[in-house]
């Protein structure tokens, strides 16, 4: 069962008391309006903190990966290129040959960000996260070759498609790439469970949240996110998410850094 800290209980109590304060103003979509949203939110805070110590680390790596693929893509096409100046049956094979093999690289290059960005996407689930939520598995028969296959009951399979409902970012191959996901899902559930509420007050919310799930470090100069040059501020929240649809499960593409 993944340990809450003193951090995450004072972010369920700070969530209990600006919902109250938004009840209180009538912003609620329905005035019978669960609190589920605010275990969601607290998730998506156990998730990004579970996963930002090592983000970078990950992404260095493939950073790496990736360049390596590409120079190697960019030196076979430079060769075919190269090689098509050569006599003419000679150098149009191997001109061929070395085309060939950098397509291959160039294919192989794309599956290995596909794979990395759904690992991530994997990785990042917030439902199910926590012990009790797999004790709603459901075994069931499939077939022959895979006889057992697991589900979740209807309540956490609800869940879980609200989950996957989320906008999302277009890749994850950069440390800030997390901090984008998390400010995006924030921002997200506020708008689903709160429509009335402004960017601007979204964004100050989602500042609200990293506070007290104790995200971040608050210092002299200001708020900033840990291992980080970068200082959070509402302003710069709203600046990633005032063209971006919150309403949407497509890739948010357009997210600026």
């Amino acid at each position: 069962m993944t340990q809450r800290s003193a951090g995450h209980f004072a972010a369920d109590w700070e969530a209990n008391r600006v919902i109250k304060e938004l009840r209180r103003k009538t912003l609620f979509a329905s005035a019978s309006l669960d609190m589920m949203f605010a275990d969601e939110i607290v998730r998506e805070a156990d998730v990004y903190e579970k996963h930002r110590r090592y983000v970078a680390v990950l992404n260095s790596v493939y950073a790496e990966a990736d360049k390596l693929l590409r120079e190697t893509e960019n030196s076979l096409a430079g060769h075919a290129r190269y090689c098509r100046k050569l006599p003419a049956r000679t150098g149009a094979t191997i001109s061929d040959f070395f085309s060939r093999l950098a397509k291959s690289v160039a294919s192989e290059r794309k599956k290995f960000s596909d794979l990395t960005n759904k690992r991530w996407a994997d990785a990042l689930a917030t439902y199910p996260l926590r012990q009790q939520d797999y004790e709603h598995r459901v075994w069931f028969m499939h077939d022959s070759s895979n006889p057992f296959q697991a589900a979740y009951d209807a309540d956490l399979q609800r869940l879980i498609d609200r989950s996957d409902a989320l906008p999302h970012t277009a890749k994850l191959i950069r440390g800030f790439d997390l901090d984008r996901r998390f400010q995006l899902h924030v921002a997200a559930i506020l708008k689903r469970e709160l429509p009335r509420l402004s960017k601007s007050t979204i964004a100050s919310l989602v500042v609200l949240a990293y506070i007290c799930a104790e995200l971040v470090e608050v210092t002299g100069e200001g708020i900033r996110i840990p291992g980080t040059k970068r200082l959070l501020t509402p302003t710069g929240v709203y600046q990633k998410l005032k063209g971006v649809s919150l309403t949407s499960a497509v890739p948010a593409a357009d997210i600026p850094a």
